[in-house]
């Protein structure tokens, strides 16, 4: 050490050496690792996203127009047993519709567009198809068909199933981490469920529904299949 007005200033001498390692008790010491686990399911619920779109010269026709149409699609929900709860108003609207004059440069007013948008719940898969024949022939040329979106009602149990198979995952791989390294697995430190997934969507396109609907004698033909369930945990071993 040498000193330079009041200042300590090191003096290295000789060959570097490299700082030494300190751990605290904050530091990422241990085996980290990540489990997951998945459990499929059968579907037991169809969302039908339907709607109603109608156009006229006038707001209040519009709305006649689409009102009307709603509730012959609405009815035959109703003779398929699905009402109340199940039938639910998702968005409504009542907008201008423009059209661009090329000749005066300018946009001209030619009539309004009322949108009703309703959310159905299906909880017969079998007769998912029908019901959407059903909807589409009530609803005529105005009828939209937005999405369908299978699910499970009750995912409590499926979760716990996949939460159960994310545990075992996360054991196995810090026995093995162990193992491979050559050390003594130690208890379990720290354990957290980072993430899960519900049954994910799959969607139809409008325009298959449309194709559909057009042509009665071919039914619509709507196929679950299964879906799956995940739950992610990561979990801290200490090293004994």
């Amino acid at each position: 050490m040498t000193s330079e007005g009041g200042l300590t200033v090191p003096v290295v001498v000789g060959e570097l050496r490299s700082p030494s390692v300190q751990y605290t008790a904050n530091q990422q010491v241990g085996i980290w690792v990540t489990g997951r686990g998945e459990v499929t399911a059968a579907p037991d619920l169809v969302t039908l996203s339907v709607g109603v779109e109608a156009r006229a010269t006038t707001v209040q026709a519009a709305r006649v127009q689409a009102a009307e149409v709603m509730d012959l699609m609405l009815q035959a929900l109703e003779g398929r047993g699905i009402q109340g709860p199940d039938i639910q108003t998702q968005f409504f609207n009542i907008s201008p519709e423009y059209v661009w004059n090329d000749r005066d440069r300018r946009q001209e007013l030619v009539g309004y567009i009322v949108f009703n948008q309703t959310s159905v719940k299906i909880r017969d898969i079998d007769a998912a198809g029908l019901v959407i024949d059903e909807v589409a022939e009530a609803g005529g040329d105005l009828v939209r068909i937005n999405s369908v979106r299978f699910g499970i009602e009750d995912t409590q149990a499926l979760h716990s199933q996949a939460r159960e198979n994310a545990v075992a995952d996360l054991m196995a791989k810090a026995q093995q981490f162990a193992d491979l390294t050559n050390v003594t697995l130690g208890k379990l430190v720290f354990l957290s469920e980072t993430g899960g997934s519900v049954p994910r969507v799959q969607n139809f396109d409008e325009r298959a529904f449309a194709k559909a609907a057009a042509a009665p004698i071919a039914p619509t033909s709507i196929s679950g299949g299964e879906l799956t369930v995940s739950i992610t945990v990561q979990g801290v071993f200490s090293i004994e």
